[in-house]
């Protein structure tokens, strides 16, 4: 194709879902703006059935301190307003709804597509759609975030006394970055789980088949092609992830009021990427290298 047209099938694009992504907008920016203005009365939405299943992953009871949070006074623990994921959520949400909003109205199930001179049309049906995917994001973005949250949470609980008894909590992993790192491999494995299963559900819906482990008719390079499939389903996540963890707050100057903190924790985040990243690519070229041996 040529680059001219596609440029152009991109600008349309863009100008047809520009309603959209404005709301989207919109949304992420009250989203962020009421989490820095929130006490724990108003996170109780979130709090609460975060903390009820942290009780039931550990046994651990709490009870509700006014203004605190979920507090268990003999073992001195508090979910407090910092702990409740909103900003995971809100990760989430961007990377799920600017990712595929465009593509809500493609798939013949989802929206009846109307053609006019070979141009796809927005029709009310496409613009319920794709503001019904809005409130979809914010559903599953809802439920992914108390799941994994609870897990960092038990995680936070259960691994520093272990690490410590094992002698490993000292020198450079300190407690505080102990507690950065398991928040990152907790939420970014996550955000790349569920990113890949919506995007499995839009190609599928598509009709476009792809190079899963049952396909043996991968074509002859099976290594570029597990990683091509690898970096479909990593790098628009991790792009989003990386601008509303770091971008963001750099262009906020956030890293004026404490540059070494800052930096550490730029750090941290692109050591978990790291060490969440090069497994999967090992994976990759395993698997590429296992199905081209098993081509006829």
């Amino acid at each position: 194709m040529n680059p001219l047209d596609t440029l152009s099938r991109y600008r349309k694009t863009f100008a047809r879902n520009l309603p959209f992504y404005l709301a989207g907008g919109l949304l992420v920016l009250c989203m962020k703006y009421s989490y820095s203005q929130a006490d724990a009365g108003s996170l109780l939405w979130i709090l609460a059935p975060t903390t009820w299943l942290v009780t039931f992953l550990t046994g651990i009871p709490f009870s509700y301190v006014h203004d605190a949070g979920y507090a268990n006074h003999s073992l001195r623990i508090l979910i407090a307003p910092t702990c409740s994921g909103v900003r995971f959520l809100t990760i989430l949400f961007t990377a799920l709804f600017f990712s595929f909003v465009h593509r809500v109205g493609t798939q013949g199930r989802l929206v009846y597509t109307t053609c006019k001179k070979g141009r796809t049309s927005n029709t009310p049906w496409h613009m319920g759609a794709r503001a019904g995917w809005m409130g979809v994001c914010l559903l599953l973005s809802y439920l992914c975030t108390i799941l994994t949250n609870s897990l960092r949470i038990v995680a936070s609980l259960y691994l520093p006394p272990l690490l410590e008894q094992a002698g490993l909590l000292q020198g450079m992993l300190t407690p505080h970055r102990l507690h950065t790192l398991i928040g990152i491999l907790t939420y970014l494995p996550s955000l790349l789980a569920l990113y890949h299963m919506t995007e499995k559900f839009f190609r599928k819906a598509e009709g476009i088949r792809r190079n899963t482990g049952t396909d043996l008719h991968l074509p002859p390079s099976c290594k570029k092609a597990a990683l091509a499939q690898l970096a479909r389903a990593c790098v628009p996540p991790l792009c989003w992830y990386l601008l509303l963890t770091l971008g963001i707050p750099l262009l906020g100057r956030a890293y004026a009021q404490n540059p070494g903190a800052f930096a550490e924790y730029t750090l941290l985040i692109l050591l978990g990427c790291f060490l969440i990243l090069v497994p999967c690519c090992m994976i990759a070229l395993l698997s590429g290298h296992f199905l081209r041996g098993r081509q006829p």
